[in-house]
């Protein structure tokens, strides 16, 4: 990317629908959407599985952008100096004991496929960790053990349904897990579908503090705009009440990159999904600066602990070949006090 001399911040607070329009911002909110527990998950309930599923090949990226691609590739490699073609722009290498850290402890991750593999990790208060990896979830021991493994598609396809509003999934994909260090508790999100009849984003929450014991699932549709597109690449973060997660809205048939047509903002009530009661949610949409949507907004976690009531996040122009534009966008208090904005 080819950064201007000047930096222009955007600063957007998500309140009224069309707030800010007179600064170039414009956004919807829909309040107060309800999602009914599908059902409770056992890990301990299936079968071990090691294996990620083989799913069809995912859109390409788009063909138009690999002049553009290339273009700034030759021009960021002509700016690199000396032997380190890492990006060591002052000419002095840098010392190798700072490359080379100490390994206090280790352990074998489990193998798996997929490009990019989606690989996320989140560590419990009392050293157990859950790694995802495509579309394998793996529960491990402080020692780094595996106590269980199963599949992302178990989460829906168990026996214990409360509800039959999730099809038998045809493709998984986009793990993400997240603790919640003050309720002990794990939240798993991934992503279903790459047309707009099958796209679903599957939340899970577990009921304590043991990643094998149940967990919640619920879903959330993947086209809340109701036109013909899915949802894709979620990003995550988590404040003392509310879980966020933001994806890319994609048209049906086309690349991630020209099928873009707007990103959203998930707001998502944590204490409904660790209780198993109905889910509360809000969803932010139409996020445009000079009637251009945003792309690929970034969830921020504010800080080691998720404490307070707000929640900011980030993002660019990431396709422009000259790019001097950050935004920064604020949610502000919880999805349970009913005056989010």
């Amino acid at each position: 990317m080819l950064f201007q001399k000047t930096l222009l911040i955007g600063l957007l607070a998500l309140g009224m629908p069309l707030a800010n329009a007179q600064n170039g911002f414009s956004y919807e909110l829909i309040k107060d959407i309800k999602a009914p527990l599908f059902g409770v998950f056992d890990p301990m309930s299936v079968e071990d599985n090691w294996v990620n599923v083989v799913h069809p090949v995912m859109p390409d990226h788009a063909k138009g952008t690999d002049a553009l691609r290339q273009k700034l590739d030759a021009q960021r490699m002509s700016r690199l100096k000396g032997p380190n073609t890492r990006g060591n722009y002052s000419g002095t290498n840098t010392n190798p004991s700072f490359l080379t850290p100490t390994i206090e402890n280790e352990y074998t991750g489990g193998a798996g496929g997929g490009t990019p593999n989606d690989n996320h990790l989140a560590v419990g208060n009392d050293g157990k960790f859950i790694n995802v990896l495509n579309t394998a979830i793996r529960v491990h021991n402080p020692n780094g053990s595996i106590a269980k493994a199963w599949s992302l598609e178990f989460f829906t396809n168990s026996p214990n349904k409360k509800i039959d509003a999730i099809p038998a999934l045809t493709r998984v994909y986009d793990p993400r897990v997240i603790y919640d260090p003050i309720a002990d508790r794990y939240m798993i999100i991934y992503m279903h579908g790459t047309t707009d009849v099958t796209s679903f984003i599957v939340v899970a929450f577990s009921t304590t503090n043991n990643p094998t014991d149940p967990w919640n699932v619920y879903k959330i549709p993947g086209k809340p705009t109701n036109d013909l597109i899915w949802s894709d690449y979620p990003i995550v973060a988590h404040n003392s009440e509310d879980l966020f997660f933001t994806v890319n809205l994609i048209g049906n048939g086309a690349s991630w990159e020209e099928g873009f047509t707007e990103a959203v903002i998930w707001q998502i009530r944590k204490e409904d999904g660790y209780k198993g009661d109905t889910l509360h949610k809000n969803v932010y949409t139409g996020i445009k600066y000079q009637n251009q949507s945003l792309r690929s907004i970034c969830t921020i976690q504010n800080g080691p602990l998720p404490t307070g009531t707000d929640n900011y996040f980030i993002t660019l122009r990431p396709l422009d070949e000259q790019n001097d534009s950050v935004f920064m966008l604020r949610v502000n208090n919880t999805q349970k006090s009913g005056s989010a904005s």
